[in-house]
């Protein structure tokens, strides 16, 4: 009988499906022409699991994140990989002033810390492991090749923000517990991560929503469960709309694959308003410790 897998989050955990890596591989193949059969190994199928205490749904072996070379890869297939805008900076913003002292994890080339600098705020630091990406930053703030473990500051940070990060990350309970530690009391986590409620998501149909590149997924309801398990405070949770963009990936594709698209979208536009990402702002309490539901 096969053991019972505990969540990262401690809860025990229910199969939902398997899926295998052959079909997982046609899909990178067919977004962007990546093969990323080595990053499974030996693997034939993966497996997604529900834990019982947040709904959180996350993919079995906890090996499947991607690394370096992975992104490297990826990043380089895909022109917008690192975005110069995303919906949440301007969201986000509003919660930072000049004289907060922010750290980013997962910053890219830097493109919200220049947002920063731009706005006036005097302290920020980014992280990513990126190394193609830092080579070439766009901010005259410092971005490191470390993650939050890594990074030995000689003070707690005001703000943390981090963008599209927590779903690539396999235990994502010690992330955040991690950031939660970097914080002041008092001080702002601000997480934005794709919206399992999204339709292309919710039915699996983006390449880049699986393994290797996410590995967990989330919505409102699953965050509000886990800053429970964390003691953090839910100052704010925001829903993107619904953006066609990201159906069509206008960026990138031409007309013949929109007009292919457009049922989707015209169904879309009917019976889903739910967008692309979830915005989370938790506030960290004065004497707080992790709690189980």
């Amino acid at each position: 009988m096969k053991s019972i897998i505990k969540s990262p989050f401690k809860f025990d955990s229910v199969l939902l499906q398997k899926k295998s890596v052959s079909n997982i591989n046609e899909m990178y193949l067919d977004k962007c022409n990546v093969d990323i059969r080595e990053h499974f190994g030996d693997l034939e199928n993966i497996e997604l699991y529900e834990c019982k205490g947040t709904g959180y749904k996350f993919w079995y072996p906890f090996s499947l994140a991607g690394n370096e070379r992975f992104y490297q890869k990826v990043s380089a297939a895909w022109s917008n990989y690192y975005r110069t805008d995303r919906w949440e900076y301007d969201v986000s913003q509003a919660y930072i002033n000049k004289n907060s002292n922010v750290l980013e994890i997962g910053c890219g080339k830097g493109y919200f810390l220049k947002r920063l600098e731009e706005k006036g705020v005097k302290q920020a630091v980014g992280l990513d492991f990126n190394n193609e990406a830092i080579k070439s930053k766009i901010t005259k703030f410092d971005i490191l090749s470390k993650d939050l473990r890594g990074f030995e500051s000689q003070q707690l940070f005001d703000v943390i923000c981090s963008f599209q990060v927590l779903e690539h990350i396999s235990d994502p309970m010690s992330f955040l517990e991690d950031c939660k530690s970097a914080l002041n009391n008092g001080g702002l986590l601000i997480l934005s991560v794709p919206n399992n409620n999204y339709s292309p998501h919710k039915q699996m149909q983006d390449a880049f929503d699986l393994p290797p590149h996410h590995v967990g997924h989330y919505t409102s309801d699953i965050l509000k469960k886990i800053a429970q398990v964390i003691d953090m405070n839910v100052l704010d949770i925001i829903e993107q709309s619904v953006d066609f963009n990201h159906l069509a990936y206008r960026e990138r594709l031409g007309l013949l694959y929109k007009l292919a698209y457009l049922p989707l979208r015209i169904r879309h536009r009917v019976r889903n308003r739910t967008g692309h990402t979830v915005l989370l702002v938790l506030k960290k309490k004065s004497f707080s410790s992790c709690i189980t539901l």
